[in-house]
C-alpha cells in the first residue's frame, strides 16, 4: 500500500541557512529594560490607535542545540549570557525542516521565509500596554515537519493589543531533530521537541512576573500538532504547574497519526543512519581514541569518557551529529518516501516497503524523560498531570484540503497554477480542481485511509458503510466527496479529539474545572485553497492573530456588503473588510476573556453531566448553534478501529480471500 500523504513531500526542498544574530547589545541600560534571569533585555515598541505592544523577539531560553547539542534534550541557559543590555527585535530562527517548494499562496503561509537554522530555541513575545495580566503561549503545528513561530500568519501583535493578554510564540525541534529515538540506553531518548517546549514554558513561567504577567494566568494553545502537543503536556509531570489553562485546537496525542512506538522511531532513525553510511561499526581504536578527543573536549577530568562509553550507538550518533543539516534532511525527504520505507538494502542503498506511517518522526508513546512511562497506560487511566481549564475544539472540513494530495485519483488533483489563474481573473474553481468523486471513489479511499493502520481485509468495505448511512444535506455531485472529507476529518482527529474532551471533562468535573468545546465553520474570504475544502485545518488562526486588522489591503478585493448584527438592536452593512475585522475582534476578546477569567463568553456553555454540546462559531455573528461534541459515527468507527487492531495479518487476508470468493459467485450469478 502507497503511504498516505506521499504527494505531499514531492513538493518539498531542502531549506538551511546558518544562524544569525537576533539581538545587539549596549553598555548603558536603558530605562525600559527587563531584567530576565538571563540578562538585560528591552524590545521594539509598536504603537497602535488603541495603545502600544512591546515585542521583544528571538529571546533565546535554552543553549543552541547543534554540534554536541544535536538530537540531545535542551540544556537551559544558566545565569546571565551576556553583559549590558540587548536589544531583541529580530524573529526567532525557524528550526531545520522541509519546506513546500511551491509559489502558491496557499503554501506561503505556512513557509518560514528566512533565518532557519539549528539554533533556534528561541521565543517572540508581545507585551501590550494595556494588560490584565494574563498570557497566551502559542504551540504552531504542522505535522511536527515544519513550522514556526516566527510566521506572520501568526504575528502576535494585534491579539496581545486586543486581548491585553501577553503573547509568546515558542519554538521546538522538528522532524530527526526534534524526534529522533536511538533507544533508552543512548543519549538520544526521544521527544526532544517536547522538552524544548517544557523548557521553554519553563522560562516563561521564571520571568513572566519581569514583563507584568502573572505566573498563575499562563494558557498554553496549540493548534494541529500544536495542540497534539497541549494534550501530552497534561500528562507529563515536569509540566504540571507552568500553566493554568489551555486551548486544543484540532489535535490531540490519541490521534493515529501523532505517536510511534520505540521499535518504530528507532527504525526510522536508523535508517537515517544507513543511508548517510553512520551504522558501520568497524571503526579502529585510533578513531575511538580521536572521538574520545572531539567529545572530552571542555568536560571536566570527573566528567570525562572512557573507550567503554563508546558503543556502536554512541559511534552512530557521533557521526550524524558530524553530518551537515543539508545531508540530513536530504535523506529524512527521502524517509517520507515509497523507495525509503523498511528494510535496508546495502546493494542498492534503498529500504522495502514496509507497514505505512503517515509522518515518521513523531512523539514516542513510551519513553523515560517526557510521559516517564508508557503513555497509553497513563490515559487508560485518565493519569492527567494537570487538571486546569480547557477549550477544546475541531474545524469542519479539517482534513478535505488532503484529499487531492493522498486519494490518487485522477478526478481529485490540485493545480496551483491554475488555482492561482481562476482567483486572479475572479471565476469559480477550474472543473479539474473540484475533485469530483463519484460512489465508486469511496472505496478506494477508505483503503488508503485504513492503509495507515496496516488494515486490510474488510476494513474498507465497513469504513463505507458507515458513511454511507451519514445523512448528507448535500446535492448528489457533491455527496462522495464530502463523504470521504468527512471520513478523513473524523478517522485522523475530529473522533479521537472529541472523545478526549469528554474523557478529561469526566476525569475533571470534581475539581470544578471548566470545559468548553467549538466547532469552526467560518471559511476564509482570502484563502486561496478551492472553496469546495470548506473551512480548513488551522485557518481559525487566521481572525485569532488579527490578521484581517494587520492586512486589511487583503480584504478590499471582496467587496461585496454583508450585513453585521452586533446585537438585537443594531444592524449595519460593510465590505467585507469591515465584517472580516469586526469578527477577528471578537474572536481576540474571547481569547483574552479565556486566559484572564476561564470564560471564552456568555453564549459558551461548560460541559456537564447534561450538556455535551460546543458552540458553533460560523461566518454569521448573530446566528447562535450548538453541535454534539461525539459525532455519531465516531462511535461505530471507534469500535472498528478497535476491532480491526485486534485482526492479525492472517485474520486480514484470510477476509480478503473470502471477499474474493463472494465476487467471483456474485458474478457467476449474474
Amino acid at each position: 500500500m502507497i503511504l498516505i500523504f506521499l504527494l505531499l513531500i514531492s513538493f518539498f526542498h531542502i531549506s538551511f541557512c546558518k544562524k544569525s544574530s537576533s539581538a545587539s547589545t549596549t553598555t548603558e541600560r536603558p530605562a525600559d529594560a527587563i531584567s530576565t534571569t538571563i540578562g538585560d533585555i528591552t524590545g521594539h515598541k509598536l504603537t497602535f490607535a488603541e495603545g502600544s505592544v512591546t515585542e521583544y523577539l528571538g529571546i533565546p531560553f535554552a543553549y543552541p542545540p547543534y554540534g554536541k547539542g544535536r538530537f540531545l534534550p535542551p540544556e537551559p541557559l544558566n545565569g546571565k549570557q551576556w553583559e549590558g543590555t540587548r536589544k531583541f527585535s529580530t524573529i526567532a530562527n525557524s528550526c531545520m525542516q522541509v519546506f513546500i517548494n511551491d509559489s502558491f499562496e496557499g503554501y506561503e503561509f505556512t513557509n518560514p521565509k528566512k533565518n532557519i537554522s539549528e539554533d533556534c530555541l528561541q521565543l517572540n513575545m508581545w507585551v501590550p500596554q494595556n494588560k490584565d495580566g494574563s498570557t497566551v503561549v502559542f504551540l504552531f503545528g504542522d505535522s511536527f515537519l515544519f513550522g514556526s513561530p516566527s510566521l506572520d500568519f501568526n504575528n502576535g501583535s494585534v491579539l496581545a493589543l486586543k486581548s491585553k493578554a501577553i503573547i509568546v510564540n515558542l519554538n521546538y525541534r522538528l522532524s530527526i531533530f526534534g524526534f529522533a529515538y536511538f533507544g533508552e540506553d543512548s543519549w538520544v531518548k526521544g521527544n526532544m521537541g517536547l522538552l524544548d517546549q517544557q523548557v521553554g514554558l519553563k522560562w516563561i513561567h521564571d520571568n513572566i512576573e519581569k514583563f507584568g504577567g502573572e505566573k498563575e494566568k499562563i494558557t498554553l494553545y496549540g493548534s494541529s500538532a500544536g495542540a497534539t502537543s497541549v494534550t501530552a503536556h497534561l500528562f507529563s509531570k515536569n509540566s504540571t504547574g507552568l500553566f493554568k489553562r489551555a486551548i486544543v485546537s484540532s489535535g490531540a496525542i490519541t490521534n493515529l497519526w501523532t505517536t510511534s512506538n520505540q521499535e518504530e522511531a528507532y527504525n526510522h532513525s536508523m535508517n537515517v543512519a544507513r543511508v548517510l553510511k553512520c551504522s558501520d561499526d568497524k571503526r579502529s581504536e585510533d578513531e575511538d581514541k580521536r572521538i574520545l578527543e572531539v567529545m572530552n573536549k571542555g568536560r571536566n577530568e570527573n566528567n570525562k569518557m572512557t573507550l567503554n562509553d563508546i558503543n556502536n550507538i554512541t559511534r552512530i550518533i557521533l557521526c550524524l551529529q558530524n553530518k551537515t543539516t543539508e545531508e540530513i534532511l536530504t535523506v529524512v525527504n527521502g524517509i517520507y518516501n515509497e523507495t525509503f520505507h523498511g528494510e535496508y538494502n546495502e546493494t542498492d542503498n534503498t529500504f522495502s516497503i514496509q507497514a505505512p506511517q503517515i509522518y515518521p518522526f513523531v512523539p514516542i508513546d513510551n519513553d523515560t524523560v517526557f510521559f516517564e512511562g508508557l503513555f497509553w497506560d497513563k490515559y487508560s487511566k485518565k493519569e492527567f498531570k494537570s487538571k486546569i481549564d480547557v477549550i477544546f475544539g475541531r474545524t469542519q472540513d479539517d482534513l478535505a484540503y488532503l484529499m487531492p494530495f493522498t486519494l490518487l485519483n485522477p478526478k481529485c488533483t490540485f493545480n496551483s497554477t491554475l488555482q492561482e489563474k481562476t482567483r486572479k481573473e475572479g471565476k469559480k474553481d477550474d472543473k479539474h480542481n473540484r475533485c469530483l468523486l463519484n460512489e465508486a471513489d469511496l472505496e478506494p479511499a477508505a483503503e488508503l485511509i485504513g492503509g495507515v493502520m496496516s488494515f486490510s481485509g474488510n476494513f474498507s468495505n465497513r469504513l463505507v458503510e458507515i458513511y454511507n448511512k451519514t445523512n448528507e444535506h448535500v446535492e448528489d455531485e457533491r455527496r462522495p466527496r464530502s463523504q470521504v472529507a468527512k471520513m478523513m476529518s473524523e478517522f485522523f482527529i475530529h473522533c479521537n479529539l472529541s472523545q478526549f474532551a469528554d474523557d478529561y471533562y469526566k476525569a475533571t468535573k470534581d475539581n470544578n474545572k471548566k470545559v468548553y468545546f467549538y466547532e469552526y465553520r467560518k471559511r476564509s474570504v482570502i484563502n486561496p485553497w478551492p472553496k469546495w475544502m470548506g473551512p480548513m485545518h488551522t485557518w481559525e488562526l487566521e481572525p485569532i492573530f488579527g490578521y484581517p486588522i494587520r492586512h486589511p489591503e487583503l480584504y478590499k478585493r471582496n467587496t461585496q456588503q454583508k450585513t453585521i448584527e452586533t446585537n438585537a438592536q443594531t444592524t449595519t452593512t460593510a465590505p467585507n473588510v469591515t465584517y472580516e475585522q469586526l469578527f477577528s475582534n471578537i474572536t481576540m476578546l474571547q481569547i483574552g476573556n479565556f486566559s484572564n477569567l476561564g470564560v471564552p463568553g456568555k453564549d459558551w456553555h461548560k460541559l456537564n453531566g447534561t450538556n455535551k454540546l460546543g458552540l458553533v462559531i460560523s461566518g454569521n455573528l448573530n446566528e447562535l448553534k450548538y453541535t454534539d461534541i461525539i459525532i455519531e459515527r465516531c462511535g461505530k468507527l471507534t469500535k472498528l478501529i478497535d476491532e480491526y487492531k485486534k485482526k492479525t495479518k492472517e485474520d486480514m487476508k484470510k477476509e480478503e480471500e473470502d471477499l474474493k470468493k463472494q465476487k467471483e459467485q456474485k458474478k457467476k450469478k449474474n
